[in-house]
């Protein structure tokens, strides 16, 4: 990081960082920006990823009447896979670890967890870009599939 030491300084004791010369100021908004990019990379993938499974799992569907039920029940399958209901929970074995990867939910979720954490955009890219590429690819499936239904 180009600015460690003014960040660090900055960080714990900002008075003493304005004495010394540091531009306190510049390194406030260039944290707020840079928590801000993370979280918004985070929130484009979460979007591309949602709509995209979302017209993937609508397109198994033959009838409106089957749409409730159908989303309803891929949702929640796929979620306490990807790990949305059992994220706060301790001592889970390692297999529910690697099906969270699996599902396009367990991805957005690592996405939201390194945002909240504070962490530069650099360490979410890499789930932000899986993420976003399942997105994509469940999107052209759903595509695909709704085309072959419909033409």
């Amino acid at each position: 990081i180009a600015f460690y030491k003014e960040l660090i300084y900055t960080t714990f004791d900002e008075e003493a960082a304005k004495v010394n010369g540091i531009p306190t100021r510049f390194i406030n908004i260039l944290l707020i920006v840079l928590s801000a990019l993370t979280v918004a990379l985070a929130m484009i993938a979460t979007i591309i990823s949602a709509g995209g499974f979302g017209l993937f799992v609508m397109s198994f569907v033959k009838n409106t009447r089957q749409s409730g039920y159908v989303l309803g029940g891929v949702l929640v399958v796929t979620g306490m896979l990807g790990g949305l209901f059992t994220g706060g929970v301790s001592n889970l074995p390692a297999a529910l670890d690697i099906a969270a990867l699996l599902m396009p939910h367990g991805w957005a979720l690592r996405c939201w967890k390194i945002a909240l954490a504070g962490k530069p955009a650099v360490a979410a890219l890499q789930p932000v870009a899986v993420t976003s590429a399942a997105g994509i690819g469940f999107f052209v499936i759903g595509v695909i599939l709704f085309r072959r239904r419909f033409v």
